[in-house]
């Protein structure tokens, strides 16, 4: 299916968006967790905030877990 000219351009608008997005705890990139349904959830890409690799109940695993939920962004947008 090919896109008219207004689903291209809010396509590249959208990219340029997230791609200027980073992550207010630290400043490192956001990565889509989530997405459909004209939404979209963001957390941080850091190793800081991959809280699942570290041991459960750790203060290290407490610490990264609140990075990674103080690092979400979510996005809600019309359909094209």
């Amino acid at each position: 299916m090919k896109m008219t000219e207004t689903e291209r351009n809010k396509k590249i608008e959208l990219e340029f968006i997230l791609q200027e997005m980073k992550c207010s705890v630290c400043g490192a990139e956001l990565y889509a967790t989530d997405h459909g349904n004209n939404e979209i959830t963001l957390h941080c890409a850091s190793a800081d905030a991959r809280f699942w690799t570290f041991e459960r109940g750790t203060p290290e695993q407490i610490s990264a877990k609140e990075h990674w939920d103080k690092s979400r962004k979510e996005f809600f947008f019309e359909s094209i």
